[in-house]
């Protein structure tokens, strides 16, 4: 829902985003940043989003294993396999993201993809059967390749370029 509310995206010039006040310094012709209330609130908020949609796919990807292991008694190796296959479905379905985005958008592939991921969960949770912990495992690494992707992509563009290292920065840091 946070992400709708930052769907307008940036002036392309950056000297007419209200983000960011660039002030001349009189030594060399660099540009300094001056970070505005607008700016740190942005990056405030999207950090918040990254760390609500992180919340349940890192827990299932710390948890896997032991659950599998303690609880549904597999064995290692059919574990190991398991995770490895999801490992693997989540490059292809990275690489679909940009096709996605140029049919649905950006802020539907992250809302969507933040659905699926959360639907994805439910069988690990609500079935206690080994068979149902690895579709829900796969398909939650598949969709947060996706989402992962395409909210990346969305919200560098929503800053300037001398601020996408401090977003970027933030929003792993929440993840």
């Amino acid at each position: 829902f946070l992400v709708v509310l930052t769907v307008k995206a940036p002036p392309e010039d950056p000297d007419e985003n209200p983000i960011v006040e660039q002030q001349s310094s009189p030594v060399k012709s660099s540009k300094k940043v001056q970070w505005t209330s607008t700016a740190i609130i942005l990056i405030a908020v999207m950090t918040f989003v990254r760390l609500l949609q992180v919340a349940g796919s890192a827990t299932v990807v710390v948890y896997f294993n032991v659950y599998m292991d303690t609880q549904l008694h597999v064995s290692t190796g059919v574990i190991g396999t398991m995770t490895a296959i999801a490992r693997l479905i989540g490059v292809p379905a990275a690489l679909i993201v940009p096709s996605l985005i140029r049919r649905w958008g950006k802020v539907n592939v992250i809302i969507w993809g933040s659905m699926a991921t959360a639907i994805c969960l439910l069988p690990i949770a609500l079935i206690e059967h080994w068979i149902a912990a690895t579709v829900g495992f796969i398909l939650v690494l598949a969709m947060t390749s996706i989402r992962y992707t395409a909210f990346v992509v969305y919200i560098l563009e929503l800053v300037p370029k001398v601020q996408q290292s401090v977003m970027s920065g933030t929003g792993e840091m929440a993840g």
